[in-house]
């Protein structure tokens, strides 16, 4: 039986991807050992979050090869009005306005 997923996402910068998770999104990043500028995963409950970076695979969302309304990964929560509280009191962000 299928128990968890995880989505990989392309980035620039793994560190910086990491901060920001652990900072504003509140989850526990773990860097590869072997090359932790290269791959990293971060988690939260249930959902995880890897990132890569590759010199010549740049990241570029969903939203912009299929505008305006393909994601790059969905996340199911409980109570999306205390997980905003919680993530705009750390500092989230959106990335664009529903």
């Amino acid at each position: 039986m299928l128990t968890a997923h995880a989505t990989v996402l392309l980035v620039d910068d793994v560190q910086v991807a990491g901060d920001y998770y652990q900072d504003k999104l509140g989850f526990e990043v773990t860097y590869f050992d072997k090359n932790p500028s290269h791959y990293a995963y971060a988690n939260r409950g249930e959902v995880w979050m890897h990132f890569a970076c590759f010199a010549d695979a740049g990241p570029e969302p969903n939203s912009v090869a299929v505008p305006p309304d393909m994601f790059d990964a969905y996340v199911y929560v409980d109570d999306v009005d205390a997980l905003h509280a919680e993530l705009a009191e750390r500092g989230g962000r959106r990335s664009s306005a529903l």
